[in-house]
């Protein structure tokens, strides 16, 4: 067995890997190590060149052992000023630490209800989408990494539009992780935001590689997962009282 091998059964692993609810201990915890950048790129002709969120790139970074989200500049830009960094929960908390006008660190906790009803709500998410979102049979590759690790495969659906002429694509992979915090990252109370929306018409166990809308005047919005790196972002909340 090749130290290839090796390296790339341990990474599909840990990308398949459950990230169920969390225990007591995960929910007290004070110190994270995100081991895992996702890199989103994103499009959206209808925005102003020049204007945020027309297109570039996002970073969201992940612990897989606490199963939370870290965002930080990289994801939600100057719309987050002030905010040293935002971490999100399995239950839909996102913690909020920043320095106050003395310097020192402070944390707020605002909920997202949206996250919890997702989930109980997730039969009916998955019986519309299988209404509206048809497998093609083509597939495509995605995230490949400089490291030697696999891409993930995506396979291509076309959405369904009734009452409108735009076409799209989507690519998606099983999955075992909560995507849901950052699905639901926009419906924060604020100003601060992510430059681009995730859809929330996917049920749960399904990884949006790729989602391309095409419009008949040949304006675009595209969402598509570049890559997953690897990181050494490490943080403690004890610090921000």
């Amino acid at each position: 067995m090749t130290l290839l091998f090796l390296l790339s059964f341990s990474w599909i692993s840990n990308f398949l890997q459950p990230a169920g609810e969390p225990g007591n201990a995960e929910r007290d915890r004070t110190k994270y190590k995100f081991t895992q950048a996702w890199v989103w790129q994103y499009r959206n002709d209808w925005i102003a060149e020049g204007e945020a969120g027309r297109q570039g790139e996002m970073v969201v970074y992940h612990d897989s052992v606490s199963n939370t989200w870290l965002f930080n500049r990289e994801a939600y830009g100057s719309s987050g000023e002030g905010f040293d960094f935002i971490l999100a929960d399995y239950e839909g908390r996102y913690i909020f630490c920043f320095r106050d006008e003395k310097g020192k660190k402070r944390k707020t906790i605002r909920s997202v209800s949206e996250i919890p009803a997702s989930r109980q709500d997730d039969g009916i998410v998955k019986e519309e989408f299988e209404t509206y979102n048809k497998p093609t049979g083509n597939t495509k590759p995605f995230a490949e990494n400089r490291n030697g690790r696999p891409a993930i495969t995506g396979q291509e659906f076309r959405m369904e539009h009734l009452k409108t002429n735009e076409v799209t694509l989507r690519y998606f992979a099983d999955t075992r992780k909560d995507f849901q915090p950052i699905v639901y990252f926009n419906f924060i109370d604020g100003d601060v935001k992510l430059p681009l929306h995730f859809p929330t018409d996917i049920p749960l166990g399904k990884l949006l590689l790729e989602d391309n809308t095409v419009y008949p005047d040949g304006k675009q919005i595209l969402i598509r997962l570049k890559e997953i790196a690897d990181s050494e972002y490490q943080v403690d909340l004890g610090a921000y009282k």
